[in-house]
This record gives C-alpha cells, sequence and structure tokens, in this order.
C-alpha cells in the first residue's frame, strides 16, 4: 500500500499534528514566505520562533515529511565538523606526531 500524500490543511484538520507541531509549521512557512520559497532557519531557530522544544520541532518536520506536506533537504552548517571527519583529524595529526587534536588545542 502506497502512501497518498496529504492535503495540508486535511492533515491539520484531521489532527495529525498537534498544536505545539502547528506552531512549528506556521514557522516553517513563514521563514519560506521570508526565503523565497525555501527556509534556511536551522531547529534551534524555528523551536524559538514556535516556542516549543527542538525535539517538538523535530518531530513536527518528520511527520511534515512523513505526510508529504515538506520535503527536507538537509545540509550541513559550515562551522560543524562531522564525526568522521574529526576522527580523520585526529589520525593524521596523530600520524605527524601532533597528538590528540583535543589535547593539543586544535580541536
Amino acid at each position: 500500500m502506497t502512501q497518498q500524500p496529504v492535503n495540508p490543511s486535511t492533515a491539520i484538520y484531521l489532527g495529525v499534528f498537534s498544536r505545539a507541531e502547528q506552531r512549528v509549521l506556521q514557522a516553517i512557512f513563514r521563514a519560506i514566505a521570508e526565503g523565497g520559497g525555501t527556509c534556511a532557519a536551522t531547529v534551534t531557530m524555528l523551536a524559538r520562533d514556535s516556542n516549543t522544544s527542538k525535539a517538538t520541532t523535530r518531530n513536527a518536520i518528520i511527520r511534515a515529511v512523513e505526510t508529504g506536506l515538506l520535503e527536507k533537504t538537509e545540509r550541513r552548517s559550515y562551522c560543524y565538523l562531522s564525526l568522521q571527519t574529526s576522527w580523520l583529524r585526529e589520525a593524521i595529526m596523530a600520524a605527524h606526531g601532533g597528538g590528540d587534536a583535543r589535547a593539543s588545542g586544535h580541536g
């Protein structure tokens, strides 16, 4: 059985989203309108704007994607290292005699 996309007004009407999740969706739609068709807000920003927790914000996004209300494209922030990159950097530092990157003050 394939899942059919849900009309946004029907999804909210049928109680798919809690009131808190609806506030998150409103914050997302507001960000989309202000961002020229895309939402570049972080989970923290959306949680703040909707006066909800980050967990509620993530749950609302997951549910909206599952129901076809939103399309999610993840992007990495320029200032965050992935865990794999962090391990790689530590391995390179150790191989070049730099020791642990965290202990040497470089990480």
